[in-house]
């Protein structure tokens, strides 16, 4: 991660988002979320140790029908699912596949950058879903190592549209480490936060 005593100028964000496109990931199973199950298990927080790693899932719904559905998924492609009132992300232009990117985050008083890179961006067809997902992995300078992947699901039954948000990992060194427990608690701030934006937006949009 790389501290600032304030947000960087567009245009220092960009030359750091330059410079680490070609990092590599930092951590080997690079694409394990497209393993993941996508079809519902539970709209309660999860959480399994998997090794040193924590796996966590979450899913809520968020709206119905096709337009929410569509919505959702280019509120996610845009990468407004960081966009909350301590958290943002700054890209280059609307993410896709290979796309290097920042969330900036405030913690402490401080600005707070960590760079991420997409994995993937893929729909998915089954029997009983459709499915929209971003999967995005840690690279160099981010305070965590793993994986993770947020998708968008219409279920054909019931045509309710749910954000499903899943994720693997482990802090990044000595310092995360230290401040683990704050971290975790960060991500689920995140998870819940996220969820409450999109079905305001949805609901404003008057499409239920």
């Amino acid at each position: 991660m790389k501290l600032f005593l304030r947000p960087p100028s567009a245009e220092r964000m960009a030359e750091m988002i330059h410079a680490r496109t070609e990092h590599e990931f930092t951590y080997a199973s690079c694409g394990i979320s497209r393993e993941w199950p996508v079809e519902s298990r539970s709209s309660q927080l999860k959480r399994k140790w998997v090794g040193k790693d924590l796996h966590l899932f979450r899913q809520s719904t968020v709206g119905r029908g096709e337009d929410d559905f569509r919505e959702a998924c280019d509120w996610l492609r845009q990468g407004h699912c960081f966009d909350l009132s301590w958290v943002r992300c700054r890209t280059l232009r609307p993410l896709e596949t290979g796309d290097t990117f920042a969330i900036e985050a405030t913690a402490w008083g401080m600005c707070v950058v960590n760079f991420c890179r997409v994995i993937y961006l893929e729909d998915l067809s089954k029997d009983s879903s459709l499915h929209f997902s971003l999967g995005i992995g840690t690279l160099a300078d981010h305070v965590a190592v793993g994986e993770e992947r947020l998708s968008i699901r219409r279920d054909k039954k019931t045509d309710d549209v749910d954000v499903l948000i899943e994720s693997i990992s482990r802090p990044s060194g000595l310092i995360p480490t230290l401040f683990d427990r704050y971290l975790r608690k960060q991500q689920n701030r995140f998870a819940l936060q996220t969820v409450a934006n999109l079905k305001a937006k949805l609901a404003s949009t008057g499409n239920r």
